[in-house]
């Protein structure tokens, strides 16, 4: 266990030296890694987290804090009004749970839900080489023995010819995950579209950090954005699916609180080829309206968080929708 830093320039000297090395491991996968979550906020105040100490400012940082346990220590960024950042390179045993379900058990907190053309866009400016994928899709509406499912974590590392075999299944199903490698100072990283980063190596401390910020700040202009157009003229927010969807069963098994979706939405009114479903966003006490069709979605939020659109096109995507597009106006948002 690394020692508890009281400054911003420890916590930096310590990642630096754990991802310097890992850059020459053949092992790298075992190494200790730096761990972020970005997390979404609709208060000023950090909860503590269970089973650590109150949260410490670091000495040398304003927005900066610290809190730890005897397995180890996070440190939090308040990158900005709507955006924490926190750090851990404690074991992911130690530390996934016990964050997830900090994160579901207090009001107006909720995971950052990262649209793949972000990470790209990062990604492509950073001189980044995309290196593998991971996939995910489960038909959580299907009867159990008829499920149709496909967990794929493809490492291609620096072959074009899996790169190309990987690409049909890339383009047609959910991506949760992807990997990176490359840049002018070597970064070797995993981006998830929870919010979650894995940054396995790295020649400088300072790229990971612009390449968080950059990321962060992406998404905090998507929701500002996306609020200031609902506010504009109250319309809704239209997803596109790439598969058919079993109304007859969307509101039983996927809605009504159940699963990870974080919202109660009751149905309203149901027809064979349309759902209409009224309810709140858990993360916030929002009222939330969703027109359900086979293979659309409009979702109306009348006032409050929107960041309910992410989530649903992220979560809902791999457990029941298939890929899913966001749009506003006729126009893509969220990417």
């Amino acid at each position: 266990m690394s020692t508890i830093p009281d400054t911003l320039r420890e916590f930096k000297n310590q990642a630096q030296i754990s991802l310097e090395k890992n850059l020459d491991s053949a092992d790298i996968i075992k190494r200790a890694h730096l761990k972020i979550n970005l997390v979404e906020t609709n208060t000023k105040d950090v909860p503590n987290i269970q089973g650590f100490s109150d949260w410490k400012p670091l000495s040398d940082a304003v927005g900066w804090y610290v809190a730890s346990n005897s397995e180890g220590h996070i440190i939090l960024n308040k990158l900005n009004d709507r955006i924490w950042v926190f750090f851990t390179s404690m074991r992911v045993e130690d530390y996934d749970k016990r964050f997830d379900s900090w994160i579901k058990n207090n009001l107006r907190l909720d995971n950052c839900w990262i649209p793949l053309g972000a990470v790209e866009k990062i990604g492509k400016s950073m001189n980044w080489k995309e290196s593998g994928v991971g996939l995910r899709y489960e038909n959580k509406l299907a009867d159990g023995n008829y499920q149709a499912s496909i967990k794929i974590k493809a490492r291609y590392g620096q072959s074009e010819d899996v790169m190309e075999d990987i690409k049909p299944l890339r383009d047609k199903y959910p991506i949760n995950s992807v990997r990176y490698f490359g840049g002018d100072s070597p970064i070797i990283s995993e981006w998830y579209t929870d919010g979650r980063i894995t940054i396995n190596a790295a020649a400088d401390i300072d790229s990971v950090f612009e390449s968080v910020w950059n990321v962060s700040e992406h998404y905090h202009r998507e929701l500002a954005d996306a609020t200031k157009l609902r506010d504009k003229d109250r319309g809704f927010f239209e997803f596109k699916f790439n598969r058919t969807v079993d109304l007859n069963r969307y509101s039983e098994e996927a809605m009504a609180g159940k699963g990870n979706l974080n919202m109660w939405l009751l149905p309203v009114e149901t027809r064979t080829d349309f759902l209409r479903l009224r309810g709140v966003d858990l993360h916030t006490w929002d009222r939330v309206h969703l027109d359900l069709s086979t293979d659309y979605a409009y979702m109306t939020i009348p006032d409050g968080c929107v960041n309910a659109v992410p989530r649903l096109a992220s979560i809902q995507g791999e457990n029941v929708l298939g890929k899913t597009r966001i749009f506003y106006d006729g126009n893509r948002i969220f990417e």
